[in-house]
């Protein structure tokens, strides 16, 4: 069966791919619009509930971006991945701080700055999100520069995660001036070539 991963464009789907193709993963990348994803036979093969991105590796069953990316990167992706359980708990308290410290706060952002309509978009919420993200981005540009990466020193799953949510702010129009070294860490990561690709195959 091989390994499948479900997931439509411009969606938390992106952070899958990326990490996908910067393992060098065989995968087959199926793509479903996200308002298809609830009635999508094929994907709720998979998961229960209908929501993407979602992965199929051999019968195993994941839903949740997050979720996926540890696992892959547990199973399959060598440097990219946990050396030992101390890098382990590292990784994940990273991927639950990005998910509750940064997240929200940067979809606000996103959304008023680039997904709604334009008659509907409010910049005085981004300013509100971006003051939200003030002290996570204070602490963060003070990890970055001492380390240059989110664990062990080098590049991990831990910074696919995170820069792809960051991307969002970026997006948004947030300002992430003020935090130089971590404005230098997501350009350094969202360059390479594996996220480049998979931006590309987006449409950006």
């Amino acid at each position: 069966m091989g390994i499948r991963l479900f997931g439509a464009p411009r969606t938390r789907t992106y952070r899958c791919l990326w990490l996908a193709e910067e393992i060098g993963l065989d995968y087959e990348a199926v793509s479903i619009a996200a308002e298809e994803a609830a009635q999508h036979p094929n994907l709720l093969a998979v998961n229960p509930f209908g929501k993407v991105p979602s992965l199929d590796d051999d019968g195993l069953h994941l839903w949740e971006s997050y979720a996926i990316n540890h696992y892959l990167a547990r199973k399959y992706g060598g440097d990219l991945g946990p050396q030992d359980l101390a890098e382990e708990g590292k990784l994940s308290s990273w991927a639950f701080w990005t998910a509750t410290a940064i997240e929200p706060a940067a979809l606000i952002v996103l959304t008023n700055g680039f997904l709604a309509e334009e008659e509907e978009r409010d910049p005085e919420r981004i300013a509100l999100a971006m003051a939200e993200l003030y002290r996570p981005l204070e602490g963060l540009e003070t990890h970055i520069d001492h380390y240059g990466y989110l664990v062990g020193g080098r590049f991990t799953v831990a910074d696919v995660n995170l820069v792809s949510v960051l991307s969002w702010v970026m997006i948004g129009g947030g300002d992430l001036a003020p935090y130089r070294s971590t404005a230098a860490w997501i350009a350094r990561c969202g360059s390479r070539p594996a996220a480049l690709k998979v931006l590309q195959s987006m449409g950006f």
